[in-house]
């Protein structure tokens, strides 16, 4: 965004010596758990709820160490739900939760009614943000501002930590759990089996592929879809590639070029050495997860002085 600047990846630093730069690689999630993934690849099913559990207790425990309380942000789903159980069993004081709630005319996307139950049965002190159309007209110039590049996310937890701010300084969130235990719908279909017998006609997937681009429907899509190898169909239930709406507007060189770059990024992020779910799991945490949930959680959050801590995420 800026000419000239340039940010580390996660997991990188950069050594300096005299003139002589150099990045290096020190933690990835698929190299460091090799050795794991090998010690516990027969494990039962009992063993290993219960080493989970034990783990997510010990986060839990790691990450509420601090000088200041600590709250989190609930929404009622079962991952934030979850860590808040967890830090309640670690800590003998009441947990500060907060909730983002949308007014009457956006209430399909409103979360208050499950965080009011999470929060009743975890017993928390629990604070609610109801924002109307109104007033997020009003602070949509500042959110644009401290977002700092584009985004498709982060105006919820610009809200919910500017609330947050006025009574806690370090916060607890779900994030990484759709990640690491399959929480989005898209698991399950890019585990279905592909139809492989198209590969040997080349110019009938090229011909689908041209009816879609002119014509955009659900019909094309789902053939291609299942025609598609793993990095396309990740690709496309991201709905960046596909999404009908951005083919309206967008120059179709443009967007050719777009897609094929976006399925080249995806291919970095294709581990072979694991199974389906290890699969999907490793490119949304490289991708979605790394290069916007928590990049914009850590900006927004910081904006208002609010440090953001992703439990579940804890190495």
């Amino acid at each position: 965004i800026i000419k000239g600047v340039k940010s580390l990846l996660p997991g990188h630093f950069m050594e300096i010596r005299g003139q002589e730069k150099k990045i290096v690689r020190y933690w990835d999630l698929h190299e460091n758990t090799k050795t794991l993934r090998e010690e516990l690849k027969d494990i039962s099913t009992n063993k290993a709820l219960s080493h989970l559990s034990f783990l997510l207790q010990e986060a839990a425990k790691y990450n509420l160490v601090s000088d200041v309380q600590v709250g989190a942000f609930l929404s009622g789903g079962i991952d934030s739900t979850a860590v808040v159980g967890l830090m309640g069993e670690e800590s003998n004081k009441k947990i500060k939760t907060f909730s983002v709630g949308f007014d009457q005319e956006n209430q399909t996307i409103d979360e208050r009614g499950f965080a009011k139950l999470a929060s009743k049965h975890l017993d928390c002190e629990f604070k609610e943000i109801i924002v109307s159309s109104s007033d997020a007209k009003k602070i949509f110039s500042q959110i644009i501002s401290d977002i700092d590049q584009p985004s498709i996310d982060g105006t919820n937890t610009w809200i919910v930590s500017q609330a947050a701010s006025n009574s806690v300084k370090v916060a607890m969130s779900g994030l990484g759990g759709d990640e690491l235990f399959a929480g989005y719908e898209h698991f399950k279909w890019l585990t279905k089996k592909r139809i492989s017998i198209f590969d040997s006609y080349p110019k009938i997937v090229n011909a689908i592929e041209k009816i879609h681009a002119f014509r955009p429907n659900f019909i094309t899509e789902k053939l291609l879809f299942k025609i598609a190898g793993t990095t396309k169909r990740l690709s496309m239930l991201r709905r960046i590639i596909s999404d009908f709406d951005s083919k309206k507007i967008l120059n179709p060189k443009l967007q050719s070029s777009f897609a094929e770059h976006f399925i080249n990024l995806q291919k970095q992020y294709l581990i072979t050495d694991a199974d389906k779910i290890q699969q999907i799991s490793y490119a949304e945490i490289r991708g979605y997860l790394l290069s916007t949930l928590l990049r914009d959680s850590d900006i927004m959050s910081m904006a208002h002085g609010l440090e953001v801590r992703p439990m579940l995420l804890d190495h």
